[in-house]
């Protein structure tokens, strides 16, 4: 079984980085504010028509009947204050918690790999490296680590829709639930264990302790007065790789069960959408004094300005989906996976690595694919980029605004 081919982020003839999201020119100012991939102007765009005909029929209402629909500028200015307290205080905490979850990403798949290398490490320099038995327990880690990693992945993408409890390589070694444990009331199941949520999320931590138990299986490879595989110190730092695998998955948990309070998210959502469709009437107290022409260009430059940090959020807020500016989930595991595999072939050859690919299916990991056709199709400096690896486009999606 081979690892699924995944589709490239810039297009194939063309190295622009090391960039597994978006890919953008930061020192050519007029590719980077005319690229279309990875940007939201056009999800914004249709808010600044409809306000700027907004204004117009203000405008054209004043000047043919008489009818002055403008509103005190004061009070408008003193929501402002609010709107924007709102808007800073929510993206502030949602650009942090990106970066923190990109941080517990990183660290996960640092130790998964760093785990795989200590194992080949330590047994490739012991006197039974070449051991069948010895073989078999290297090639049972990396086996449960990409168990564990393919785990945590179904957990995080698309919010959780692949159910990490059901994945093939646990048919014949299914997980420890909790119905029919003595003391287990009908109730208590079915909030605790359950929903497919919380199965979810229960699915590494089993597969955690599996791996550690497969890790200090080593002490009985060989008949007592043999000297194991691993010393102690050893052994502790392959369970120090698990540890802070599972540090940087609970990282990312505590967020999943408790996200952004809904208070904060709701009244910044309403507020921005009232702030921003009244400013056409503010803009239109007589007080003021602006030309037409000055107060639809102000209008539409502060709608982009609001609902484009609005739609900002948005993007950021599920950041382990399938758009251009989430975290490169999938692409991550699958380099660490392919990582992996290279590691054990060093020590072990091909042919342990072919075991070892027909033993887990990884075609999870191919991840994000019709979310990078424009991309392909569009070079990250805006200039058009022959492809012939065309996919389908994205499903539609619904306008969180609406």
């Amino acid at each position: 079984m081979r690892l699924p081919h995944r589709r490239q982020q810039q297009p194939r003839h063309q190295d622009v980085g090391y960039s597994r999201t978006v890919v953008y020119s930061n020192s050519d100012t007029f590719a980077l504010i005319t690229q279309r991939f990875g940007s939201i102007a056009g999800k914004v765009f249709p808010y600044c028509v409809a306000n700027v005909l907004l204004s117009v029929l203000l405008v054209w209402l004043m000047e043919t009947r008489g009818l002055d629909l403008s509103i005190d500028v004061f009070g408008h200015e003193f929501m402002s204050v609010l709107v924007a307290f709102l808007v800073i205080n929510k993206l502030s905490f949602t650009l942090g918690l990106y970066y923190e979850m990109q941080g517990h990403l990183a660290k996960l798949n640092q130790s998964a790999l760093e785990l795989c290398q200590l194992a080949c490490s330590y047994t490739s320099a012991c006197l039974y490296k070449d051991e069948p038995e010895v073989k078999a327990w290297r090639f049972q880690i990396h086996l449960h680590v990409l168990i564990l990693l393919k785990a945590v992945v179904s957990v995080l993408y698309r919010g959780g829709e692949i159910s990490a409890w059901e994945i093939p390589e646990l048919a014949d070694h299914p997980l420890v639930d909790l119905s029919g444990v003595s003391g287990v009331t009908d109730q208590g199941y079915i909030w605790s264990s359950h929903l497919k949520s919380n199965k979810n999320l229960r699915v590494p931590i089993q597969l955690a302790q599996r791996l550690r138990n497969e890790i200090v299986k080593h002490r009985t490879l060989f008949p007592p007065g043999q000297d194991p595989a691993l010393d102690m110190m050893q052994e502790q730092a392959l369970l120090t790789c698990v540890h802070d695998f599972m540090e940087g998955y609970h990282g990312i948990r505590k967020y999943l069960v408790a996200p952004l309070p809904l208070p904060l998210v709701q009244l910044a959502r309403i507020f921005v959408l009232v702030y921003v469709y009244t400013f056409p009437f503010a803009l239109l107290n007589p007080q003021l004094n602006l030309p037409y022409t000055e107060m639809i260009f102000l209008t539409s430059l502060m709608t982009y300005g609001f609902i484009g940090i609005e739609y900002l959020y948005v993007e950021l807020d599920d950041s382990f989906n399938e758009d251009p500016n989430d975290l490169p989930l999938t692409e991550e595991a699958r380099a660490t996976a392919e990582d992996i595999l290279l590691t054990l072939c060093q020590i072990d050859g091909r042919a342990a690595v072919e075991v070892l690919q027909a033993s887990v299916d990884l075609s999870l990991l191919e991840g994000r694919t019709s979310s990078y056709k424009e991309q392909d199709e569009t070079s990250y400096n805006g200039t058009t980029a022959a492809t012939t690896n065309a996919q389908q486009s994205p499903p539609k999606e619904t306008d969180p605004l609406v």
